[in-house]
């Protein structure tokens, strides 16, 4: 099953509901315990998340002194590729590229997922977890 149920705990499912929202409304997309793993398996939502962030970054920048804020969104996007597709990793690998160029979501290096683990639900609910508190 790709959802997210309660083996994860009450705090947790709360925690993924919150995700869900943050991300949906962001992306325009309906996102929900059941459908969140399935939707970003392929790593598009997630290069999509990173360039509406990256929106923000950019704005910010154009006003503040930017330091060490991201300074390019994923580029070249695969678009409907399969979950187990090498598009799929080469999205994920933009996302954490992306992540790892952005000093200021000062994520910790332990949750971020790599390509091998797209299968640990939870590694990928941490790290959007953690980029939706930096971001």
């Amino acid at each position: 099953k790709q959802g997210i149920n309660a083996e994860y705990g009450e705090r947790m499912l709360v925690m993924v509901d919150k995700l869900c929202v943050w991300m949906g409304g962001i992306l325009g997309e309906t996102l929900n315990r059941e459908n969140l793993i399935s939707s970003i398996r392929n790593g598009e939502f997630m290069c999509k998340l990173a360039a509406e962030i990256q929106v923000s970054v950019d704005e910010f920048r154009d006003n503040e002194d930017a330091g060490s804020l991201p300074r390019k969104a994923p580029q070249n996007v695969n678009s409907g590729c399969s979950a187990r597709s090498m598009e799929a990793r080469e999205n994920v690998m933009k996302f954490l590229t992306w992540l790892e160029s952005s000093e200021f979501l000062n994520l910790p290096s332990s949750p971020l997922m790599i390509c091998s683990k797209l299968k640990g639900k939870m590694n990928v609910v941490n790290t959007l977890l953690a980029v939706a508190r930096r971001a």
